[in-house]
């Protein structure tokens, strides 16, 4: 009796541990997706996801799942060009679209189109996706550039006159946080997204990347550069 009593306290220990690293692991993932939990409904919720694709596309996709609370309205925000840094100000905006309450995802998306011009021109589309209780909708907007948009400064990257230096100003996971660390905030308040620029910086002599801004000559970090920043800005 002794034996079955102590194996049974050695299972339940066994399927304890085992649980908790399947909690763990699945909070890992989710926080990876973007899949937060919302614990506070009175709060606005927003985290980016698939950062993996970010990267692996050079920046020219970004996505991000956004949890509006009831009784809040919100607008989305988009603008591109030449980008101010954070904390002066916001340009206005080139998109704006309603974000109503409850789960929502918003893609930017970046695409070099050639069959509208024969040069070939850059084009930026932002997506947003929502889903309430009895139906869903889905909103979009292009918008193609004149001339030297920001991701054509990744071209210059085998050049030997000059480097792109991202700039992740602001964002809700890059850059300085503008969530709390539960990917929340409290509703009525402006949250920034995404506020990223790309400078032009002279290559660096070592052929390395440049490990701090005061190593880069006559380069100021502060100065408007070419990127985008998207908001979601409070609204009546």
């Amino acid at each position: 009796m002794g034996f079955g009593l102590w194996d049974t306290h050695r299972r339940a220990e066994r399927f304890r541990r085992e649980m908790s690293q399947a909690h763990l692991e699945n909070r890992r993932l989710r926080d990876e997706a973007g899949e937060f939990t919302v614990t506070d409904s009175a709060r606005l919720y927003a985290d980016q996801v698939r950062p993996d694709v970010t990267s692996a596309m050079q920046n020219r996709y970004w996505a991000w799942r956004v949890w509006v609370p009831e009784g809040s309205a919100y607008l989305l925000n988009f603008a591109d060009g030449v980008i101010p840094a954070r904390g002066k100000g916001l340009p206005t905006p080139i998109f704006s679209e309603k974000i109503e309450p409850g789960d929502s995802r918003i893609q930017l998306i970046y695409q070099y189109d050639t069959a509208r011009d024969d040069s070939g021109r850059w084009g930026v589309t932002v997506v947003v996706e929502d889903w309430q209780a009895s139906s869903t909708r889905h909103a979009e907007c292009s918008h193609f550039f004149g001339s030297d948009p920001w991701p054509s400064l990744f071209q210059e990257r085998n050049l030997s006159n000059r480097w792109p230096l991202e700039l992740p100003d602001e964002g809700v996971s890059r850059g300085r946080h503008t969530v709390d660390s539960d990917h929340s905030l409290p509703a009525g308040e402006r949250v920034v997204l995404q506020r990223w620029r790309v400078a032009s910086v002279p290559p660096n002599p070592t052929g390395k990347a440049y490990d701090r801004y005061v190593d880069i000559p006559n380069f100021d970090p502060n100065a408007a550069a070419p990127g985008f920043v998207i908001w979601l800005e409070p609204t009546k």
